[in-house]
């Protein structure tokens, strides 16, 4: 047997890990000489120690270390990326407040401003309507430099009429977040690279969600991007023709104007489901329709130094925060993946109680479009109202009693039909195809005893138990149903 099938000198060894951390190249956080650290990265100018000029990437740690090059960082934090993006974003950390951070000096006013600073650059620009929406703004931008901590995010949705200051949102934001792009003029296939790539806040405009060959590419990103862990796969080609399968990340916060919603331009209820709505009125405010964003003023730079500097040193008492948040926020569900990680940024600020005063609203009205637009409720609804009538003798329906002691009402889904056109007149989802769908797929009514066929016909079994807890988790009236 030779050496090399012994195992012996010469042979390949096949690793039980990576020698290297796979880490993101803008912002992550990474375990070094055993402690967590966030960090943040970019490309500057450097002048050697030969006295000669070149671009490098710079990583700064939260410690204040400072690593030059893609080769000693692999070296000195055993820390690797997967590729360099071939275009590279302008550093939006300037270089003299890097070298500030490094040397230890404090930010003037000192970073724990930096929601104070995000507030009043909104409200400078933007006439807000709704009570809290500067500072769900302000929140998300902080919450913008934190993503390495999260896991899930929560879209920010624009919408109202012309000239109410929608696109002037973009334009506060984009001084302020972190990494944005905005997606105008831009091809799918890029925004996919981009924002994994860069890390990117992406910012989408009404135009980008009216264009047919742009649309569903843009939905599809909705769609993953909330959620760390869900990824697009793209078939993408070589230079020499073959074609391979790239698997990317567009998982990171993102801002949406669309002046009818996401719902009615994309056709998609589950896009508004992943978004925080604030709707814009016009302002009376003669003052701010005539002030300007202008991007090389030092005011945005000075901010973006609280962010970075906010987030270095104290993304572990953000990161703590979120693990209390389980016990603490009354949410559930994709509310609860919206909101926890504003939450975790407000407790640090004390602003706990006053965005939950905020979310209780949003929550309300996300839960009211819902309920105007879903058949699922509607159905339920009705159901509940043929229960109790036939328990109060109103309604002729089949009763039996079935195993395990439960005790109900039979009805098929072409009576249903009847009964629902006779109270909501003809609608679309009024039909046994998609009646059917919802009883089994929504309300899992697709077994024995809850489902049976007799005579090719599918019967449902209406339960009290049953519809109470479904109720319950639509926020219905089991005393009066049809109560809206």
């Amino acid at each position: 047997m030779s050496d090399d099938e012994e195992g012996g000198a010469g042979a390949s060894e096949i690793l039980d890990e990576s020698p290297f951390r796979w880490k993101k190249l803008f912002a992550d956080v990474t375990e070094i000489d055993r402690q967590p650290h966030m960090y943040y990265g970019g490309w500057y100018w450097i002048r050697q120690p030969d006295g000669n000029y070149g671009c490098n990437y710079v990583m700064v740690l939260d410690d204040g270390r400072c690593f030059i090059g893609v080769e000693d960082i692999m070296g000195r934090a055993g820390v690797s990326f997967r590729r360099l993006p071939e275009v590279k974003p302008e550093p939006r950390w300037h270089a003299p407040f890097v070298k500030d951070f490094v040397r230890g000096d404090s930010s003037n006013p000192d970073e724990d401003n930096v929601y104070d600073l995000c507030l009043n650059a909104f409200r400078s620009y933007i006439d807000y309507e709704e009570p809290g929406a500067a500072m769900l703004m302000a929140l998300y931008t902080i919450q913008t430099y934190l993503m390495p901590i999260f896991d899930t995010t929560a879209y920010i949705l624009i919408t109202g009429p012309k000239r109410s200051g929608k696109s002037k949102n973009f334009d506060v934001a984009e001084q302020l977040v972190f990494n944005p792009v905005r997606a105008v003029n831009m091809s799918v296939s890029s925004i996919f690279r981009i924002i994994e790539d860069w890390q990117a806040t992406l910012l989408i405009d009404e135009s980008d969600l009216d264009l047919p060959e742009k649309a569903a590419g843009i939905r599809t990103i909705l769609l993953s991007g909330y959620k760390r862990g869900l990824f697009v796969l793209r078939t993408e080609k070589t230079t020499k023709d073959r074609h391979f399968v790239e698997r990317y990340d567009v998982f990171g916060p993102k801002m949406i104007v669309a002046p009818q919603g996401v719902a009615e331009t994309m056709r998609e209820q589950m896009l508004l489901d992943r978004c925080i709505p604030i709707t814009m009125q016009r302002t009376t405010d003669e003052l701010l329709t005539k002030r300007s964003v202008r991007p090389s003023d030092p005011f945005w730079a000075d901010i973006r130094h609280h962010l970075y500097c906010f987030a270095l040193k104290h993304w572990r008492e953000v990161a703590d925060n979120l693990l209390e948040m389980p016990d603490k926020l009354p949410l559930m569900s994709r509310e609860y993946e919206k909101w926890s990680p504003l939450f975790a940024v407000a407790e640090y600020f004390g602003l706990f109680d006053e965005l939950f005063s905020f979310c209780r609203e949003k929550v309300s009205e996300v839960f009211l479009e819902e309920e105007s637009e879903s058949s699922e409720v509607k159905l339920l609804r009705f159901l509940i109202h043929l229960f109790r009538s036939a328990e109060a003798g109103g309604e002729a329906l089949v009763k039996e009693s079935v195993m395990d002691g439960l005790e109900g009402y039979y009805v098929s889904s072409s009576e249903l039909v009847m009964r629902l056109e006779q109270h909501y007149g003809k609608e679309s989802w009024i039909n046994p195809r998609s009646i059917g769908r919802i009883l089994t797929s929504v309300f899992a009514l697709n077994r024995k005893p809850l489902k049976i066929v007799r005579s090719g016909k599918p019967y449902y079994f209406l339960e009290k138990r049953k519809l109470e807890r479904l109720a319950e988790k639509y926020g219905i009236n089991f005393e009066n149903p049809l109560e809206v």
